[in-house]
Order: structure tokens, then sequence, then C-alpha cells
């Protein structure tokens, strides 16, 4: 039996049971699962989306360094938008750590700031070819 200790954002503590979730919460709280390949493929995406939109808007990292123009790539919104939510919302520094659901919290607090801030809206990619594995 390989017992893992949990933690259970409803109880605040580390728990340990066999079968991934908190004694004191389960059945209610389970481990969600790691993002799919899809997933990551569905937020790479739309990093590079909300980079062509903020750039689009004429959004730049203007007040991050003032005196610089700096156009917004995919790798600035993961690393300079996204990741900074995601520390902030979930504690955890790498993407590879998101679960399915995680993936969604972090979407939904940055859509709502970008429509609140810019006016900016940019739907989460699902079910487009290129997230779609090759066919062999």
């Amino acid at each position: 039996m390989n017992l893992t200790p949990v933690y259970c954002h409803k109880c605040k503590s580390y728990n340990v049971h066999s079968k991934g979730a908190c004694p004191q919460c389960y059945p209610y709280h389970y481990e969600e699962k790691q993002r799919t390949i899809l997933q990551n493929r569905a937020m790479h995406k739309y990093f590079a989306l909300l980079a062509t939109a903020m750039n689009e808007a004429g959004i730049d990292l203007k007040e991050a360094l003032p005196e610089v123009d700096i156009p917004i790539s995919e790798e600035i919104v993961k690393n300079c938008i996204w990741r900074p939510i995601q520390m902030a919302q979930l504690g955890k520094v790498s993407t590879t750590e998101l679960n399915t659901a995680e993936i969604t919290k972090v979407y939904d607090t940055l859509n709502k700031w970008l429509g609140e801030e810019f006016g900016l809206h940019v739907p989460f990619p699902t079910n487009e070819p290129e997230l779609m594995p090759p066919h062999d």
C-alpha cells in the first residue's frame, strides 16, 4: 500500500491516505489528475494567442520596464503573467505541477484581470487541430 501525503486545502494540513485523499474530508476531497498533454499544448497556444492579442491592443511591459518597449511574447506571457498568478494562487512554480482544475483556476483569474484592466478576453484553446497529437 502506497501512502502519499496530500495537502488538503479544506483542512489546511498534510494528511496521509491510501487513496490520495485527506481522511478528514474523504470522500469530499480528492486529488485532481496532472494536466494532460492536450492541456499543456492548450496552455502554450493560449500564451501565444494572448501575446498576439496584447500586442495588437498596444499593451506592452512598459510598467515593468518604463524605458524599454518590449513586445509581449509567448514566453513573457508564461513567465511574467501566468506564472506569478499561478505561484500566488497555488504556490506552484512549474506548470508541470498543475492539475487539470488548477489550470482553469489560473486562467479564470488571468482572464478576469485582463477584462477588467484592458477590456481583453482571449478564450482558452480547446479542440483545436494544432493541439491534437499527430496521426501516424
